[in-house]
């Protein structure tokens, strides 16, 4: 039991148990009542995951390992250039109601449910996302996405995506609430080029390959946008953790 844990009711608390349940949920993709015996209740576990959904803590933890991750290539510790991409996934059974996430049809994709809106750097670490009903076009997520990733990230000065963000409004609006500083391109595919072979968006690309491996992911279970923006966040600390030896989990 770690020193220093807090009780609930009239028991203490292993923390770092507490912590490998949502890990461990995001990577069998299992529900919280299925949690195996040896870990706290799943009440425990729940309320504690939920409250760092709300206070930002998974999101100072992911930022603060793609600090260390940059450092460790010999990057500097905040990018100049990120990439964005996008993602529709179904949604599962209950959705919808006050409060709750609504779900959408992505006709480009004909997917019925969620879209997840990635921000990478050039190394393909998670900078950000923003998770929508899957109509929300990509122009409009890479809005809010940008909204909420230039404040943690003030060097960028460019930004890529794909022919999905094309248009002049996206561009004018990123100048305009950047006073200029920052810009955004669209990389399209060369014409004699074949096949998918992006040029400098690969590693958005291969984010949601990696994160795709935590079966939590396979589908939009989520009835929050918080929770399953959390979800895509832990998924991309576990794969951070598991770079470095000594924090490795199993």
């Amino acid at each position: 039991m770690a020193e220093g844990s807090p009780s609930y009711g009239n028991a203490r608390t292993d923390l770092r148990r507490v912590l490998d349940a949502p890990l461990y949920i995001g990577c069998t993709g299992c529900q919280w009542d299925a949690l195996p015996h040896g870990y706290p209740p799943r009440s425990t576990c729940y309320d504690w995951f939920r409250r760092r959904c709300l206070n930002g803590t998974f999101e100072a933890v992911l930022l603060e390992l793609a600090r260390q991750e940059r450092e460790k290539e010999g990057r500097e510790a905040s990018p100049t250039m990120a990439l964005v991409d996008s993602q529709s996934v179904k949604s599962g059974a209950t959705r919808g109601g006050k409060g709750l996430m609504a779900s959408g049809f992505d006709g480009g994709k004909m997917v019925n449910g969620a879209k997840r809106h990635a921000m990478t750097d050039s190394l393909g670490n998670l900078l950000g996302v923003v998770v929508t009903a899957a109509n929300v076009g990509d122009r409009a997520g890479a809005r809010l996405l940008l909204a909420l990733a230039r404040p943690l990230q003030p060097f960028i000065e460019l930004v890529l995506g794909d022919s999905g963000y094309s248009g002049p409004e996206l561009a004018a609006d990123v100048a305009a609430a950047t006073g200029g500083s920052c810009r955004f391109e669209v990389e399209k595919r060369h014409e004699t080029a074949t096949g998918f072979k992006p040029a400098r968006r690969w590693p958005v690309e291969r984010l949601f390959a990696f994160v795709g491996l935590c079966r939590r992911l396979a589908k939009n279970y989520e009835r929050y946008a918080e929770t399953a923006e959390a979800w895509f966040m832990l998924a991309f600390v576990r794969i951070l953790l598991g770079r470095t030896p000594e924090t490795a989990l199993p």
